[in-house]
Parts: structure tokens; C-alpha cells; sequence
């Protein structure tokens, strides 16, 4: 072989460096930095200086953020000089563009119009000369600051907001620096120990950079029994005296549940259908307005497809005929990120029945070609099962000795009952605050659909080193697995994933090999976003000194909450065409919860039967009073102290409750038509229908109470109020008003008058006459009753509360919605607006992609409307925006 000529070698290079070169010098990035004054506009005209000198107004600047949107590829951001958050002042603004090319940029800003009602857009163009390397820096600052600003307000689409602020940082050879300046994320290990938080939002926006120390044991450092931890050591209430010689019917299916878990129990199918179509028709709206992020998880239809059946599918065709009841169990409530779930059917036909779900598992197995079987035992209990390496489809079905079939997504869940029924468990029915709260709420009651148990050793164990540690894993695997979903994402979209290994740069103990699927990443030991390993499958015997630490400081700050003994809980559901109710009780409530004064003003007393003077009305609710409560009797002591002149006990008087009612009255629909509700009620004060009723229990003390009230306001107050007795139908009350001193001092009094009505039985208060003479009708109406020896009439909706209790009819529900309409739809807004980030995202980097459908693939939460509206492009202003709420 002869040997290259060097010369030809180096003439080759140099041709390759003239005619090659450009070429490959045009295919780099190019980076422009131009000022907002420099900028060439070939449309429209930005709004004058003068009107950008403040951003003081009652529009929050979100609602108005400067964006800039190019013509072709390519990324641009609003900056200013001083590199802070892309927003606040116009000082010295700048637009910085990012090219794959060296070429002429067009492209929109849009920006606040000068009134501050909403934005204008302008065209501008940037010519290929203007192009520097210099601009680089100040790009990738705008854009640090941009994802930076979206990771500190907690929206949707955390992941990919933070890979986008560490690929910035890595261009300005700034990788892993902190910028937390504004950040609200975690700040220790210990706040993921909080009590049920295993769930996305708090997975997605996990920064493990900033927030945790790394999971992984350093070397040399000792790892801790997890079983050698201490748990809570808050007492249990002493049950025995609360159950002496109460027997209740009991759930067929709680003698095979363990005690430990939660359940929820429903005495037939229907009763499972009726409260799962509420579920689907309105408890949607409702857990928004609970919610922080406006996000759909499609947590029962998940979970339907992975053990192959519907149950508003079965219980349509067959269920009522084939099942007396049904309980759904499992070891934790993390439902929305991944829990060991087991539904129990106590059965009529129980060979019919097992065939039937047996065939609807089958069929769900056909759609899944990779499922395999997986049959076995375990302790004395035999189970058939199906199950896919993405565990999208698993399975299992036994049948327990009692007869009851059991379909369940997990083997550990499989075990557990197994313990129930070998002896080696406890099973709940023999839990004594179960046979408590089955007395408070019986079996069979018209009134229950569903009752829901959490028992002391359920949230004990949910408050164990075992379970805190193992969420507290559990989400920062979900954290890497969004990180990784967020670092391959053009890879995902385009369906060209690498065969093999991938790496989080987070370690967390466990966390196994790392792999990607056309789903997202997946972790052999952690499962995927999709479902993450239930708590009772992980491997979890020893953790780390760190770890152990955290727990221990969590369960101290925990365990400072609760006074003398921990609180198991149950709530009773009813859900009915005229009615939806639930009744909660809580043995007892935590120490530090915000109703601690409540409860400790009620407790020890009730409401009596047809207390609150019962009728129809808009809203009425009621409160017990104990009025050997602390609360109580430091309320009389600051008012003797306030005014000594009334030398009595001032609500010695006081019976067992006090009551708030509205009645249904004309000036209603006059505040519900109004725009400013308000300045209405203000001005119109004295028209509003509003009573406070106080059931008394001594008539005379309430007597001489009122006429040393008189006797002080005519001390302190010497003609400022008149006094007069009147009387409607032969019945005494006093109404109160301003002097015409008073009302000259503040004219805003005039035409207001407080009324008042003392009987031996209440106290009734009220702004307005009417409402107190239709109050004096319903008691005479009652005293004819009484004396003629008839029944009284009905209560056609008694309160089910004895020291709380609240009740809407239709027309005052739909009064109240309107009331606090405004704000609802002012907080539904800005979580529709929440989710435009993340989609504006998806819509400029993949605009063939649907970015809903994208978000849902990878990242396993359908972001919905709140309003139910619909996400769609808006090609006039380059967004996302909702039919309803706009952009």
C-alpha cells in the first residue's frame, strides 16, 4: 500500500476548510440581543413610555406577561438588564433569539396595552448582521430566568421547567449552581414525610438538586433496621367502656379485611354504581376547589383497566343480581400515584359471579399481548392472576374461605387477606372503634350508601418509619422518572428510543435499573408514573442514617399535635336523586386542627330535636353549646370585664344552642341581580333576613340580662338609641334604633333597627321586622297546636349533626354559589390559566403533537378546564386558551 502524499492531505483539508466550512458555520446557532428601543417594527406601535413607568394596577402581572413569538425555528425571551424574572419593570428591555441558523428573525412581542385591560401585539425583524456571539450569555440568562420564574409559581409541567433551567446553566457553565432566590420548593428530607403526600404535583416539582441531600447511603454510613424505629406512641382511646354491651350488626366482608387497612364498605351494588356516577357527575368540581392544580389523574379508570373490569359495567348487567355488598381495601390511600388496591364482593351466586369476572379479566388480557399468567399461593389461599411487564394489566382473583371473591392488583394485598384468614392477622370486624362507629351508624340504615373506616392502626401504620420513608422514596423516584422523561423527550415524541440502560443524576436508594419505554421511563424496582410499586411490595427493611433522622424529627413534630390519644375515623356517605350527604366523626380531632375551639366550645352538649326554631328557609345552621366549656366562660369574663355595670353572670342565660338562619325574602333576588353585591348589602343592611336565635335556659336571668344591657347602653351611650316596645298579634318585642343624634353623627344608620324577641325558650336578634313577625306566626301557629292536643307539624328535613350542623335548601344553595361566585371563577380562572405554560410549550416545540394527549403520554395527568371547557390554539395571539376562560 503506498503511502499518502502529505501535501495532497493538507491541500484536501484546506479546499474541505474553504467550501465546507461555511456551510457547517451557517448550520450553528446564531444569538441576537437587542434592545426594545433598537428594534426594527414592521407593524404596529408599542404602547407610549409613559404608560410603562408603572406596573401598579388592580391586575395581577401575570395576567399580562410580555411574550415574544418567532416566525420560523428558533427561541426567544423578554429580558431586562437587570437578568430578573422576565417581568415588573420596563427599564431597559431587551428581546434575546436564539437561531439554528444565521438568518434574518421576524417575528410578534406582545405586551400590555397602556390602560392595562389587556395586550398588544407588534411585528418587529432582526436582520443576520445583528447576530453575536456576546448575545449568547444574555439568552440563555432570559432563559434561566423564564423556566426559573414558572418552577417558583408550582404550575404543570415542573419537570420540563427544570431541565430547561439546568440545560440554560450548563450553557453558561454555571451547571448546578442554586438559584432558589425565589423558589418554594422542599427544603429537607423531613417535608416528605408529610402525611399523604404521595402524589404527582409533589413528585413533578421536586427539585432533588436543591431540595434533598442524596437518598443513596454514603460510603461507610451505617444503614438502620427500618422495624427498630420507633412509630407513634400517641395512646389509643380506651375503647372497652365506649362498646360495653353494644352488639351491632356488622359488614359481612370486615371479617376478612385486615384491621389495619382502610375500607370502605357498600350494602349493595347499587349503592357502589349511585356514589361512583356522583363521583364521575360532580366530585370532579369539587376536588378542584380543593386542589392547587387543575389536573386529572383518571385515577378509577386506571385502576378499572388494570384488574380488567368495570364496575359500573358489572354492576349494570349483573351486579345486583350476583352480589349482597362489596368492600374496597388496601394498605395505603396513594390511589392517584400507585397503591395496592382489593375489591371484595360478598356474593349470591358465587360460581356465577367468579366465572363472570373471570371472563372480564380474559377479555382485558386478549388487549394485552404481553400479559402473562401468574398463578400461585400463597399461605392457605389459592389465586388465579394475569399480569404485564408494565403492570398496566394485573390481576389476581381468590376465593376466600368465607366465600367471598376478592379481585386485587397486587400480591401483597393477596398475603395480607391470606394472614386474615390463617389467623395470623387481625381482622377489622373485631377492631373496637369499628363496632363503635357500626352502633353510631347502623347496618342497613336507609340513609348509608357507603361508610368509610380508618381505624388507629390504619393511620398508625400509614404514620410508621416503614410507610413515611418508603412515600418519601417513592416520590423522589417519581421525581428522577419525570426528570427523565423531561431529559428524552424528543426522543419520546418521536417514538426513537434507545434500546438500554438510562441514569437519573438523583440517587435514591432501591431505585434499580433505569429504562426507557414509549410510555416514559420506568424503574425495575419503582414501576413508572403510570403506576408506581405499592409501599407493601417495596423492599424496605433497612434505610439510611439520614433517613432514620428525618423520620425521627417528622414523628416528634407529629406526635406534638395530638392530645392524650390518636384518632381513628369514619365517615358515612348518603347519595340519593333529592339528597348528598356525608356525616364525619373523628375520635378525637388532632390538637393543632383549626376547630379546636369549636370543638371545645361543643363538646359536652347537643343540639336538642326541633331546636333552632325549624322551618323553611334559604340556610339555617346550629351549634351545641357547652357552657361549662373553657371558651364559654372566658367569653363571660372579658365581657363582665368590658362592662362591669351589668353586676350578673352575662350568659348565665345561655341554653344548649345557638342558631343563624336566612329566610326567603324579596330583597334576595334584588342582591342576587345586582353587579355589586357588596355596596347592596351595605345600603340595604337593615332589609337582610338574617336571625340569630339563642335557645335559652333560664328566662329570668335572660331578663334581667336585657335590662341591664338597657341600663348600660343608656350609661355609656346617653341618647344615642331608642328604646321601644312593640307588640304583633298580642306578642311583645323591642326594636332599637339610632337617636336622630346618632343618625346625624353616621348616616349611614339611618333606617337600621336591631329587633329583638325574648321568650322563656329563645332569644331571637334580627335586622328585620318581617322575619321576626313570621317567627312570632310559627310559634303561635305551634302554641295552637300544642293546646288543641295535635301532632306539631313535621320537620321535613331534621339536621343530622348534635354539635354541628348546616343545611342549604335548592333555592339557597343556588344563592350561595352566586354569592361567591365571583371568587370561584377569579380561582378556577387561574388554575386554567395555570395549565397554558406547559401546553404553549408542547405547542411550539412539537406542533404536529396534541399537547394535552403529549402531557397525558409522559407525564400520566390529563390537564383539564376546570370550567369544562376545552384547550385550543388561538392562532391571533400564538397561545393556548380556554373556550371559557380565554388566555
Amino acid at each position: 500500500m503506498k503511502h499518502a502524499n502529505p501535501l495532497r492531505i493538507l491541500t484536501l483539508v484546506a479546499l474541505f476548510w474553504l467550501f465546507a466550512a461555511p456551510a457547517a458555520r451557517a448550520a450553528e446557532d446564531s444569538y441576537f440581543d437587542v434592545a426594545i428601543d433598537r428594534l426594527t417594527l414592521t407593524e404596529g406601535e408599542l404602547p407610549r413610555p409613559a404608560a410603562r413607568d408603572s406596573w401598579q394596577s388592580d391586575w395581577p402581572p401575570d395576567r399580562f406577561e410580555t411574550y415574544v413569538v418567532l416566525d420560523g425555528p428558533g427561541e426567544a425571551y423578554w429580558l431586562h438588564v437587570s437578568g430578573l424574572r422576565g417581568r415588573g419593570t420596563w427599564q431597559n428591555p431587551h428581546i434575546v433569539v436564539r437561531t439554528p441558523d444565521q438568518r434574518d428573525v421576524t417575528g410578534r412581542l406582545f405586551v400590555v396595552n397602556e390602560d392595562r385591560t389587556g395586550m398588544v401585539q407588534v411585528k418587529f425583524k432582526i436582520t443576520a448582521a445583528e447576530a453575536k456571539p456576546a448575545a449568547k450569555e444574555a439568552f440563555y440568562t432570559a432563559m434561566e430566568n423564564h423556566y426559573q420564574r414558572l418552577l417558583d409559581e408550582g404550575v404543570p409541567g415542573a419537570a420540563w421547567f427544570r431541565y430547561s433551567v439546568r440545560e440554560a446553566r450548563q450553557a453558561l457553565n454555571r451547571e448546578g449552581e442554586g438559584n432558589n432566590r425565589f423558589s418554594r420548593r422542599l427544603q429537607s428530607l423531613d417535608d416528605t414525610y408529610s402525611l399523604f403526600s404521595g402524589n404527582q404535583a409533589l413528585a413533578e416539582n421536586l427539585q432533588l438538586d436543591k431540595a434533598l441531600p442524596p437518598g443513596a447511603a454514603k460510603p461507610g454510613e451505617k444503614l438502620v433496621d427500618v422495624d427498630s424505629l420507633a412509630g407513634i406512641a400517641v395512646a389509643a382511646i380506651d375503647w372497652k367502656t365506649r362498646i360495653q354491651g353494644k352488639t351491632p350488626a356488622t359488614d359481612p366482608l370486615a371479617a376478612a379485611i385486615p384491621a389495619d387497612q382502610h375500607a370502605i364498605f357498600f350494602n349493595n351494588f347499587p349503592s357502589l354504581i349511585a356514589l361512583a356516577d356522583e363521583a364521575d357527575r360532580s366530585g370532579t368540581p369539587v376536588l378542584q376547589f380543593a386542589e392547587t392544580r387543575s389536573e386529572d389523574a383518571a385515577t378509577r379508570s386506571r385502576y378499572e383497566r388494570q384488574l380488567g373490569l368495570s364496575l359500573t359495567e358489572l354492576g349494570r348487567l349483573l351486579g345486583p343480581h350476583l352480589v349482597n355488598s362489596v368492600a374496597i381495601t388496601g394498605s395505603d390511600p396513594y390511589l392517584r400515584s400507585g397503591s395496592d388496591l382489593a375489591v371484595l364482593f360478598e356474593p349470591k351466586e358465587a360460581a356465577t359471579l367468579k366465572a363472570l369476572l373471570a371472563a372480564k379479566v380474559a377479555a382485558a388480557s386478549i388487549l394485552t399481548p404481553d400479559a402473562k399468567n401468574a398463578d400461585g399461593k400463597i399461605g392457605s389461599l389459592s389465586y388465579t392472576g394475569v399480569r404485564s411487564p408494565d403492570r398496566s394489566l394485573c390481576s389476581y382473583m381468590a376465593v376466600l374461605n368465607g366465600g367471598a371473591i376478592v379481585v386485587t392488583n397486587s400480591p401483597a394485598q393477596l398475603a395480607r387477606l391470606a394472614a386474615v384468614q390463617d389467623g395470623k392477622a387481625d381482622a377489622l370486624s373485631k377492631a373496637p372503634e369499628y363496632i363503635f362507629f357500626r352502633d353510631r351508624y347502623k347496618l342497613g340504615d336507609e340513609d348509608e350508601s357507603a361508610l368509610l373506616v380508618l381505624s388507629d392502626a390504619t393511620i398508625r401504620r400509614w404514620c410508621s418509619a416503614r410507610w413515611r420513608i418508603g412515600d418519601s422514596r417513592r416520590t423522589r423516584a417519581a421525581a428522577v422518572l419525570a426528570d427523565l422523561n423531561a431529559r428524552n423527550l424528543d426522543a419520546l415524541v418521536a417514538g426513537k428510543i434507545e434500546p438500554g440502560p438510562v441514569y437519573g443524576e438523583f440517587p435514591v436508594p432501591g431505585l434499580g435499573q433505569l429504562h426507557l419505554t414509549p410510555r416514559g421511563a420506568a424503574s425495575d424496582a419503582y414501576g413508572s408514573l403510570d403506576f408506581l410499586t405499592p409501599i407493601a411490595e417495596m423492599n424496605l427493611d433497612q434505610v439510611t442514617d439520614g433517613e432514620a433522622q428525618a423520620y425521627d424529627r417528622w414523628r416528634a413534630t407529629y406526635e406534638t399535635n395530638w392530645r392524650g390519644v390518636f384518632d381513628p375515623i369514619a365517615v358515612r356517605f348518603h347519595v340519593s336523586p333529592q339528597k348528598i350527604a356525608a356525616d364525619l366523626t373523628v375520635m378525637p380531632l388532632i390538637i393543632g386542627t383549626d376547630y379546636r375551639s369549636m370543638v371545645d366550645l361543643t363538646s359536652g352538649a347537643r343540639i336538642d330535636p326541633g331546636a333552632g326554631d325549624p322551618h323553611e328557609c334559604l340556610f339555617r345552621a346550629g351549634m351545641s353549646i357547652n357552657t361549662n366549656s373553657e371558651m364559654f366562660k372566658q367569653g363571660s369574663i372579658s365581657l363582665s370585664q368590658l362592662a362591669p355595670d351589668l353586676k350578673i353572670d352575662p350568659f348565665s342565660w345561655v341554653g344548649h344552642s345557638i342558631w343563624y338562619y336566612v329566610d326567603h325574602d324579596p330583597v334576595l333576588a334584588e342582591l342576587a341581580a345586582t353587579t355589586q353585591p357588596d355596596k347592596f348589602m351595605e345600603t340595604n343592611i337593615g332589609r337582610l333576613p338574617l336571625a340569630m336565635r339563642i335557645e335559652v335556659a333560664h328566662g329570668l336571668k335572660l331578663t334581667a340580662f336585657l335590662v341591664a344591657v338597657h341600663a348600660m347602653v343608656n350609661i355609656s351611650a346617653p341618647g344615642m338609641t331608642v328604646w321601644e316596645n312593640l307588640t304583633y298579634k298580642d306578642q311583645p318585642y323591642v326594636k332599637i334604633s339610632p337617636s336622630l343624634q346618632a343618625q346625624g353623627q353616621t348616616p349611614e344608620l339611618k333606617g337600621v333597627a336591631l329587633y329583638y324577641r325574648a321568650t322563656g325558650s329563645a332569644l331571637l336578634l334580627t335586622l328585620n321586622e318581617d322575619l321576626l313577625k313570621r317567627a312570632i306566626d310559627r310559634q303561635l301557629d305551634r302554641d295552637a297546636a300544642k293546646t288543641a292536643g295535635k301532632p306539631l307539624p313535621p320537620v321535613d328535613n331534621p339536621l343530622l349533626g348534635e354539635n354541628l350542623a348546616m343545611q342549604f335548601d335548592a333555592q339557597g344553595f343556588d344563592f350561595f354559589n352566586r354569592l361567591v361566585h365571583r371568587y370561584y371563577q377569579s380561582l378556577m380562572q387561574e388554575r386554567s390559566w395555570d395549565n397554558l405554560a406547559i401546553l404553549n410549550e408542547w405547542k411550539h416545540r412539537y406542533p404536529d403533537q396534541e399537547p394535552i394527549q403529549l402531557y397525558e403520554r409522559f407525564f400520566h395527568a390529563k390537564l383539564i378546564d376546570p370550567a369544562a371547557g376545552q384547550y385550543v390554539w388561538n392562532e391571533k395571539w400564538q397561545t393556548m386558551e380556554s373556550t371559557v376562560y380565554g388566555c
